[in-house]
């Protein structure tokens, strides 16, 4: 008779390809990242403005917009290197 894998078991397998995907997200989310802040960095003409109260909403200016897409490129990196460390170290404990 062909035992059924138990649940236990298929949880097991379930959690270890949500861990690989998350993973993979987390590393495209990196990539994803770096290229937008080297993008924002190019683009910037001259020096990168300093935000202050007065000119932190003249988005008509487009290095104060590169200046916030700098930020969100941070910020997209940040979640990315968190999804690859959290997923990793859960990965790990899975194969214990």
């Amino acid at each position: 008779m062909d035992s059924e894998p138990s649940y236990d078991d298929l949880f097991q397998e379930a959690l270890a390809a949500a861990t690989k995907r998350g993973i993979r997200r987390g590393i495209l989310f990196l990539i994803v990242g770096v290229v937008l802040g080297v993008a924002c960095y190019q683009m910037i003409e001259g020096p990168a403005p300093t935000l202050t109260e007065d000119n932190m909403f003249d988005l008509g200016n487009p290095n104060i917009r590169y200046k916030y897409g700098m930020w969100a490129a941070v910020f997209v990196t940040y979640t990315g290197a968190i999804m690859i460390f959290s997923h990793r170290s859960l990965h790990k404990n899975l194969k214990r």
